[in-house]
């Protein structure tokens, strides 16, 4: 191993010794907004805060050891037994905690769970499956046993005493209606950008007059806070309703839908264009003087040659695209549009830090599904030679 890579899991092991010695695994309160009263892992069960001292020391034991392939099974394995250590030392917290005399009673994990589930993905995260590894099915089994751990237990009803959970069934049709509104706005306004941002990057790409009045523009947009646009979409819209009644029977109004995707698909222009832009001007002018030799025209050029080299390069910028407008939508909760941001704003509201998780926490889920779906259409859709090119 490295020396920059001992030096990161030195890091890690103090920072789960940190969370193990220093911070509170759970923290119970008597209502949901109430004050919480931490306890600490030592607390909660001994011989389980004594597994998980052992299992970091291991794991720190096991970075210092050249790398090869039982030891990555090995490392894959520990850091996912810690894990499902992690789920049940919370189960058991919550039951040992749980105190009838307070039928409202709240109980969240605590800081020090938090850090070590942020330590256990940072270090999986480093020990992702290598395909020449001659184990590689065994180790991606590995890699995911403890996710399908966590999704067994979570089915089963063994987390629903926490308040997170508590949280999602009041407030389940709800969450459900919000999820669905929030997953509208983002890939309505991502395909309005994309019907919008090809074409203008393929028209910025051919006539060099416009280019640079173009990403002024959008970089400009991106300079903008999205209170602030939501502020500057809020008058015209409103005028554009009330002086033409169709528009405001189809919804166009200064509130709601309307500026949310107007904003959100303007934020989301720009790495659609840009992407296209720059995915046109890297193609290799002999494979297009190749194409003209062969009699193509400029549309065929285009459609055979041009686009399919440019668009992994495409997809890539509608993939940051919309992660960007997941994130953003959480802004539009503001200007009554819903979405998941809806019970983060509630959450602050009311100082009910569960409330906030249950809209933070599904955001982060949707970007980073969507993500991984985006990278694996990219990989399939991006030409053979493109891929030996970049090996």
């Amino acid at each position: 191993m490295s020396i920059k890579t001992n030096k990161l899991f030195f890091f890690i092991l103090m920072m789960a010794l940190w969370a193990i010695f220093k911070l509170n695994f759970v923290i119970f309160r008597e209502t949901r907004i109430a004050s919480g009263e931490g306890i600490s892992l030592f607390s909660v069960h001994v011989p389980l805060f004594l597994s998980l001292l052992s299992l970091w020391m291991l794991i720190f034991f096991l970075s210092q050891i050249k790398r090869n392939n039982v030891i990555e099974m090995a490392m894959i394995g520990v850091i996912n037994f810690i894990f499902v250590i992690l789920l049940i030392t919370l189960i058991f917290s919550v039951h040992k905690v749980y105190d009838a005399d307070y039928p409202f009673a709240r109980i969240t994990p605590g800081g020090g769970f938090w850090l070590m589930i942020f330590l256990v993905f940072t270090t999986l995260s480093t020990y992702k499956p290598n395909r020449n590894n001659r184990f590689y099915w065994l180790t991606v089994c590995l890699w995911y046993s403890g996710l399908l751990v966590f999704i067994l237990l979570l089915v089963t009803g063994s987390f629903n005493e926490l308040s997170l959970l508590k949280e999602y069934q009041n407030k389940q049709d709800r969450f459900i209606q919000e999820v669905f509104q929030h997953l509208f706005i983002t890939f309505t306004a991502v395909i309005s950008a994309l019907i919008l941002g090809i074409p203008l990057g393929i028209i910025a790409f051919r006539k060099k007059w416009i280019t640079t009045p173009v990403f002024t523009f959008l970089n400009f947009v991106q300079t903008i806070p999205s209170i602030a646009l939501f502020g500057l979409l809020l008058v015209p819209l409103a005028y554009l309703a009330n002086r033409f009644p169709v528009l405001r029977q189809m919804g166009i109004a200064g509130i709601g839908n309307a500026p949310a995707l107007l904003a959100i698909t303007l934020y989301s222009l720009l790495p659609i264009v840009l992407n296209t832009y720059t995915s046109l001007v890297q193609i290799n002018q002999e494979v297009i003087e190749a194409g003209k030799g062969m009699g193509m025209n400029s549309l065929q050029q285009f459609w055979g040659i041009q686009l399919p080299l440019a668009l992994p390069i495409i997809l890539t910028g509608i993939r940051i695209a919309t992660i960007q407008a997941l994130g953003n939508t959480t802004v539009v909760a503001l200007i009554g549009a819903g979405g998941l941001g809806t019970f983060i704003f509630q959450g602050l509201g009311q100082a009910a830090s569960d409330l906030i998780l249950l809209g933070a926490i599904p955001i982060i889920l949707l970007s980073v599904l969507t993500d991984l779906f985006l990278k694996i259409l990219i990989a399939g859709l991006t030409p053979a030679g493109l891929k030996r090119d970049k090996g």
